[in-house]
């Protein structure tokens, strides 16, 4: 337990990514306390994760909703201040907590502000050698965060059409079909659809914060998005603690077999799962979290609050509810051969292709991490990642058996 007023360091090394992270906040247990003082310390950072700023949003929001307090260190490098800038960290962070990020960093870091009204300075940072239409696109700040608050939209179906419909202009849509393997409407009619309609759809979510980086060092389009409201475990233990059940009807075609390597356990163990298995009220947290991603698994299994998805045409096996993230991770991974993390909860999962050794007909590996020393986190994280076309041919022959899109009448092909 930290001592009142006694800040806890968190100090950050020269690469900031999410397991970075993660560890460095592991190794600063957090319990729950009225007057926690955090100090995330980013001077030595040279690069930061795009998906980091979610992270530390989603972390500073709690702490704040919990009494305490968060400071920030800025980094020494001035490029990646320019980074925090141009994917608005500041407003985000602001539109989050209620906070000016001015109060949120250290004294002697405030001379940094306004230091680009002081001459010119063009960024170095944010990946502009991809090419010009990725320079423009930075120019007009469409990576950056965004910030949406569902009970102010018109819709959720609005909003998330008005999102989607970013990601399907001239522009984006031609970036898309250059540096990815895969086809660029995926992005905004499955990927960004379903993941933002997952996270509008979690009870008490007040707030939605997405961003994205072509990142040309890590090798991956990143897409992130956090919800503030109630866990994706929390949600589907809430009716089956009533004896309700929380599988909808799904053909037996659509059912496949998940490979887990549960890394909550000394050593790793590891266990078949087929996506037709039912959770009860006796589930352990971390199944609960896997089964989320199985075809049918809602806790709306009539379909009371189905978002439909224009884009999968008149299929009704897939417009059923429970649907939503399986037809994501089959747009993440097997069309575009990526992954698919989630957080919440104190558990982490990523989901990805299965290894050339792992055994067939195994279609997804999943591993599942818990985090004993950090308080729960608040609401839901996803992270996506994919490929980048040049750099997909090391694993086309993992992958290329895969790359089959769920059948909805159009796309890359049939399963």
């Amino acid at each position: 337990m930290t001592q009142q007023g006694v800040p806890v360091h968190v100090p950050l090394s020269n690469a900031v990514t999410l397991a970075a992270l993660e560890d460095a906040l592991e190794r600063r247990p957090i319990a729950p306390h009225s007057h926690l003082r955090l100090q995330f310390d980013l001077r030595r950072s040279t690069f930061i994760e795009a998906a980091c700023l979610i992270r530390l949003i989603a972390c500073t929001t709690q702490i704040f909703a919990e009494g305490g307090s968060v400071q920030f260190a800025l980094p020494a490098n001035r490029d990646v201040r320019d980074f925090l800038r141009e994917w608005q960290f500041p407003q985000a962070l602001r539109e989050a907590t209620g906070m000016p990020f001015i109060r949120l960093v250290r004294e002697s870091d405030r001379e940094y502000f306004g230091e680009n009204e002081k001459g010119q300075h063009p960024s170095k940072y944010a990946g502009a050698s991809i090419g010009p239409g990725m320079e423009r696109l930075l120019s007009e700040r469409f990576f950056s965060i965004l910030t949406m608050r569902p009970r102010f939209a018109p819709s959720k179906v609005t909003a998330v059409m008005q999102e989607a419909g970013r990601w399907e202009k001239g522009l984006i849509a031609a970036v898309l079909q250059k540096h990815l393997n895969g086809p660029a409407d995926y992005v905004p009619s499955r990927i960004i659809y379903e993941s933002l309609t997952n996270a509008l759809r979690h009870p008490n979510a007040e707030i939605v914060q997405t961003c994205s980086h072509f990142d040309d060092r890590a090798k991956f389009l990143t897409i992130s998005l956090w919800d503030n409201g109630d866990s994706i475990v929390q949600t589907l233990r809430r009716p089956l603690s009533r004896g309700d059940s929380i599988r909808a009807a799904v053909p037996d075609d659509k059912h496949c077999e998940f490979l887990v390597k549960l890394a909550i356990t000394q050593p790793p163990q590891f266990e078949r799962i087929r996506s037709d298995y039912s959770p009860t009220a006796a589930v352990e947290d971390h199944l609960l979290l896997l089964a989320s991603v199985f075809p049918g698994i809602t806790r709306d299994p009539q379909g009371a609050e189905t978002i439909a998805n224009a884009a999968l045409g008149s299929h009704p096996d897939l417009a059923n509810p429970g649907m939503g993230l399986f037809i994501l991770i089959n747009a993440v991974v097997d069309v575009f051969g990526g992954s698919i993390a989630i957080r919440t909860a104190n558990l982490f999962m990523n989901i990805k292709k299965p290894l050339p050794h792992d055994p067939r007909p195994v279609k997804y590996r999943a591993k599942l991490t818990s985090f004993r020393h950090q308080r729960q986190f608040l609401g839901n994280m996803l992270t996506i990642r994919l490929p980048l076309r040049r750099h997909r041919a090391k694993t086309r022959k993992i992958t290329s058996d895969s790359t089959q899109a769920i059948s909805a009448g159009e796309g890359s092909g049939h399963e």
